[in-house]
């Protein structure tokens, strides 16, 4: 039989992969759940996304519950874009067929995310070029991984970084990942190993996933005209559920074993702890874990270990059997040796149960507070979120055991209330002017709340309001110059200029906090 030379050709290739993702595209549905078939063989990695049939895609459609959109992201003749997942006993596929009208990529390595304005500003490069965000997280394990990936514009390899979330950000991460691009339409294609995931999968495990899309459409303007103008992109955040069974996946522990586990752990005798007085938060906190004091440096910023940018070739790439590497963890830093072990971040999140999107725990947040919230596009219950967080971490930093960083108090609130961290950090601003101008003023909530908590705590008001005064002045003048600056010095020097000790205005503030809900 002569051969069919037109099915042979790259043109022909071209074209059926440009209208099999047209079909995907056209089949759009907004999901919480992102359904995980069994990959049907072996995945090459190469962008072309021939091995995946036909599986339900997410489609980041604005307007569902499950999507977030920030800027003029997405007008349906401007971009569009479906996520699809697979999974086998190896890795984790993820891939994303999108539809964009101008392609604007650009290489960001993990140590040159940060932009810094003539200004003071402050932003996140990744947020002003194409870029696709995966982050996949165990079932009741507070912290995750996540990988940035640019696309391949046709000219350049495909490009990407990860790890650990808080963590510093790798470019030699174990991810096989490649782009393909033809006109307007592009795709992603990434494996995302178990063993750098750090857990084993079981059928029918949920996975609380996001994958966020950056739409950048200006590929001739400055990184300053791009901050200007403000950046555009869409998220869904949701679950990802690995159905069916894959061959090789290794059996699940024995039953027996885990109850022998189990027993064997109930069985340890553990020191009593002594507890805070009732009304205080947060109640009893559990030994620290490894991000004590200021693990949660975002990737890229100041201070994040440094990295070693290296690229991701974009040709296939067989993904058979895996071997990956664990992440590095930030150590602790060093505790004074007289003091017993501080409580950690992780501990009040475990406390809490990550009830991210709201629960008992969780107070409304004031109206002026709301209104915060509004002008930096979050949603009421994030807000709440944000507003609830801020106390517990102000509660746990009057302990003299315990100090963070400016910028850590602000990841923590984002991750607590899942949104971004510009977000959290408005909110956080937001509160400082407005205590600024109630203690300048004199007049009614902080001022009012600061002159009754001196009084409590057997402290003088005139020197109460002025440390308090410098404190938030401080702590305003550090965000607003993009610096990060440590709990424990910001508490001493204000306490200094206002003439009271750091003990003492310790325990204003953590006055202020137990009889005080809305300043």
């Amino acid at each position: 039989m002569p051969r069919n030379r037109w099915s042979d050709s790259p043109a022909f290739v071209v074209t059926v992969w440009l209208a099999g993702l047209a079909l995907w595209l056209s089949l759009r549905a907004a999901n919480a759940e992102l359904v995980a078939p069994v990959a049907p063989g072996k995945v090459a990695i190469d962008g072309w996304l021939t091995e995946w049939g036909n599986p339900q895609p997410v489609s980041l459609v604005p307007g569902a519950a499950e999507i977030g959109v920030r800027g003029a992201c997405c007008d349906p003749n401007d971009f569009e874009a479906d996520v699809y997942a697979m999974w086998d006993a190896h890795c984790l596929y993820v891939a994303v067929a999108v539809h964009d009208d101008v392609l604007d990529t650009a290489r960001i390595a993990p140590a040159a995310r940060v932009w810094l304005g003539p200004e003071g500003q402050r932003q996140d490069r990744v947020f002003f070029y194409d870029h696709l965000k995966v982050y996949v997280e165990r079932p009741e394990v507070p912290v995750g991984y996540q990988l940035w990936v640019s696309p391949s514009g046709g000219k350049e390899a495909t490009y990407g970084w990860g790890g650990r979330q808080n963590a510093a950000m790798s470019a030699i991460a174990p991810v096989p990942m490649a782009s393909v691009a033809r006109g307007s339409t592009y795709s992603y294609e990434v494996a995302l190993p178990w063993t750098w995931l750090q857990f084993r999968p079981e059928p029918g495990m949920r996975l609380e996933a996001m994958c966020l899309l950056v739409d950048a459409d200006a590929p001739r303007e400055s990184i300053e005209q791009k901050v200007a103008r403000g950046g555009d992109w869409v998220w869904w955040r949701g679950q990802i559920v690995l159905s069916g069974t894959p061959a090789g996946l290794p059996p699940a522990e024995k039953p027996e074993l885990l109850e022998e586990i189990s027993a064997a752990a109930a069985a340890i005798s553990l020191p009593e702890r002594t507890r805070r007085k009732a009304g205080t938060w947060p109640p009893s906190p559990q030994p620290a874990e490894s991000a004590a004091t200021d693990s949660t440096r975002g990737p890229g910023e100041p201070g994040a270990a440094a990295e070693v940018p290296a690229g991701t070739r974009s040709s296939a790439v067989t993904v058979d059997a895996s071997t990956g590497v664990a992440a590095g963890a930030t150590p602790d830093e060093a505790l004074p040796a007289a003091l017993p072990p501080a409580p950690a971040v992780g501990s009040v999140r475990a406390h809490l149960g990550r009830d991210r999107f709201g629960g008992a725990v969780v107070r409304p947040a004031p109206k002026w507070a709301q209104q915060l919230g509004q002008d930096a596009d979050l949603r009421p219950a994030q807000v709440d979120s944000l507003l609830w967080q801020l106390r517990a971490t102000l509660a746990r930093l009057v302990d003299p055991r315990i100090s963070a960083r400016t910028d850590g108090v602000v990841a923590e609130m984002a991750e607590f209330a899942g949104t971004f961290r510009h977000q959290a950090r408005a909110v956080v601003v937001g509160c400082l002017e407005r205590g600024l101008e109630s203690l300048r003023s004199g007049d009614g909530g902080l001022a009012e709340a600061t002159e009754a908590a001196a009084s409590a705590a057997g402290i003088d008001a005139a020197a109460a309001r002025r440390s308090m005064v410098e404190l938030l002045e401080r702590a305003l003048a550090a965000y607003a110059a993009g610096r990060s600056e440590r709990s424990d010095v910001l508490l001493r020097s204000a306490a200094q200029h206002g003439g009271l000790s750091s003990a003492r205005l310790r325990e204003l503030v953590e006055k202020l906090i137990e009889t005080n809900s809305d300043w």
